[in-house]
């Protein structure tokens, strides 16, 4: 609900938030409670009756008695304290968390004393003017102007100002200029004239083109090493010797001695398990600026003895090679060279070098490539594609149909390709129509009950399809099923043998 009132100073209406408002702001309610005044001490005379002289707002009384209990009080609240100092409470409690002002805090409570408001006064430092700034003329010839520093020290504008501000250089303004005197500028800038032999420091884009770092991760990578860095006319250098020891590019003093970096190119092994074999085999190790060399003979006598003991058959000149090289995968494949140690990764294929190839196992290349040991036989073969237009399956059905009933399958390159002997088969294209039953007629061919023939069927992969209401199953391979339970042999995709119910 709105109160509209009319203010008995100025005479406008306002929206009051207490019945009892009388006046619009606290403007009028002083400029009535000063008239009041003066009319009681006979100064003036009042023009007209239309306000009340007896009464003035809530306000205007609370805060003259507030001011006058502050007169005696020793023990003030941040309140108290922002009304006798004339500032806002928050302002207090900046001068408390910056200890300008003593106070005690209880729960709830916090009390300032005022004889230690009054200790700030009496031990308070001289007034210090803000700035060095300096109005007037002066001497061209013993000033600097912000564009001649610019120009001279090879700076910024803002580090300029900075420094001169750190080090208290007075400024003295000209209409829109700004100059320092020569004297002070040059004892301070001194530094940054000194010519430094830049073959021996990196900057930030020379690192970004050798290594490849940009400029936020360098900052971070200095940083965390505690890389030595100068500032030279605005640029900043890193030193060369230090990151090239980070960075593992430092030269070797001596050829008798490998880096890691040098073992994991040339090896199939991590830096991880470099450290790891280093520090359990006991090699002979130093370390120069920073890098960890290993010695030569060591780490070759430690490769024989890995090869020997991880590969179950070495590679003899006089048989076939049963290894492959990255090169001949790549040719009788059709794969990237990724892709091979995404798939040795994958399915566990151990490598090693010699020379400088790679090899690989050839069994298990070839079985990845080769899944499910094809027969020569299939010669005929689906793509996805292929199927999903014949037998209109999505992709998601065709890769969930291949996974449950186990359809051969071939690589050509990293395509796959499946069988379509067992595609037709498992889909009753090759299959005529009377080769089908329904389960009252294996009953009564096989003399089984019907909780037999489901045993059966819920056991083994039987082969259905659906003709009207019926359910048709493969009469060829429940009676491959039965003929294999009666020798006892468990048929293939079984678990478990089921009872015979015979």
């Amino acid at each position: 609900m709105e109160i509209v009132k009319k203010c008995e100073w100025c005479h406008k209406t306002f929206i009051g938030q207490m019945v009892t408002a009388r006046f619009c702001s606290s403007k009028c309610c002083n400029q009535a409670y000063r008239y009041k005044r003066n009319v009681q001490s006979g100064k003036c005379t009042p023009p007209d009756s239309t306000i009340d002289l007896s009464t003035l707002s809530r306000r205007v009384d609370e805060k003259k008695q507030f001011n006058d209990t502050l007169k005696d009080k020793q023990f003030l609240s941040p309140l108290e304290t922002a009304e006798l100092l004339g500032v806002c409470r928050s302002t207090i409690y900046n001068y408390l968390g910056q200890h300008e002002l003593k106070a005690k805090q209880f729960r709830g409570k916090t009390i300032i004393r005022r004889s230690d408001i009054e200790k700030l006064f009496d031990e308070a430092p001289s007034y210090k003017k803000r700035g060095n700034i300096q109005k007037g003329k002066k001497t061209h010839n013993d000033y600097y102007s912000l564009k001649e520093m610019m120009e001279k020290f090879k700076i910024s504008k803002r580090t300029v100002f900075r420094r001169c501000e750190q080090f208290g250089i007075p400024q003295i303004i000209e209409g829109r200029r700004t100059f320092w005197k020569k004297k002070d500028v040059d004892v301070h800038f001194a530094e940054l004239l000194v010519q430094y032999d830049l073959k021996d420091w990196y900057n930030a884009k020379q690192i970004e083109e050798i290594y490849g770092m940009k400029r936020a991760a360098l900052n971070k990578y200095a940083l965390r090493h505690n890389v030595p860095r100068i500032q030279f006319q605005n640029i900043t250098y890193f030193s060369k010797s230090h990151i090239d020891n980070l960075k593992r590019l430092a030269k070797i003093p001596d050829g008798n001695y490998y880096t890691v970096q040098d073992i994991v190119k040339s090896s199939s092994f991590s830096t991880s398990q470099v450290r790891y074999y280093v520090k359990n085999e006991k090699l002979s190790v130093k370390r120069v600026n920073g890098l960890l060399l290993i010695l030569r003979t060591d780490w070759d006598a430690f490769v024989k003895r890995y090869q020997a003991s991880h590969l179950s058959e070495a590679p003899k000149p006089q048989e076939p090679n049963p290894f492959y090289t990255i090169d001949e995968i790549i040719e009788k494949y059709k794969v990237k060279e990724t892709t091979i140690y995404r798939i040795a990764k994958a399915q566990n294929i151990d490598f090693f070098t010699i020379g400088d190839k790679k090899c690989f196992p050839k069994t298990g290349i070839d079985n990845y490539f080769i899944k499910d040991n094809l027969t020569p036989e299939l010669t005929e073969w689906y793509s996805s594609e292929e199927i999903q237009s014949k037998y209109n399956m999505t992709y998601k059905q065709v890769t969930t149909f291949v996974c449950k009933h186990h359809i051969p399958r071939k690589y050509v390159g990293t395509k796959p390709y499946y069988s379509k002997l067992h595609v037709d088969k498992e889909k009753n294209i090759l299959q005529p129509e009377d080769d089908f039953k329904t389960i009252e007629e294996l009953m009564s061919m096989y003399q089984m009950t019907v909780h037999q023939v489901r045993e059966v069927i819920r056991f083994y992969h039987v082969p259905k399809k659906r003709c009207g209401k019926f359910i048709k199953l493969s009469l060829h391979d429940f009676n491959h099923i039965i003929e294999e339970r009666k020798q006892g042999i468990v048929p293939a995709k079984c678990n478990e043998l089921p009872t015979d119910p015979s």
